[in-house]
């Protein structure tokens, strides 16, 4: 049980979220872009509806280089307005 770190709902079933992306983790390991223990362990608890959203939204490349921290997320304009959105 917690809340989900975007939309802040409660829920019993949260999943994590790789901030970095599995399917990339070769290639920015690769690249020295990330380290193979940032690749598995940055991520964040989100409940389905708001991790559906990202993978939805976003490519994995996008994820993995420009939004993999929850600041950098939230900074996004399209996840600001979904935020507000799913938060009500």
């Amino acid at each position: 049980p917690g809340s989900c770190e975007i939309c802040y709902r409660s829920s019993k079933k949260l999943g994590f979220h790789h901030l970095i992306p599995k399917m990339t983790h070769k290639r920015v390991i690769s690249k020295g872009l990330f380290s193979k223990e940032e690749c598995r362990t940055r991520g964040l608890r989100l409940c389905g509806t708001c991790h559906r959203m990202l993978h939805k939204t976003f490519t994995h490349m996008e994820l993995a280089l420009q939004l993999n921290t929850l600041e950098l997320i939230m900074e996004n304009e399209v996840m600001v307005r979904y935020q507000a959105w799913a938060a009500k």
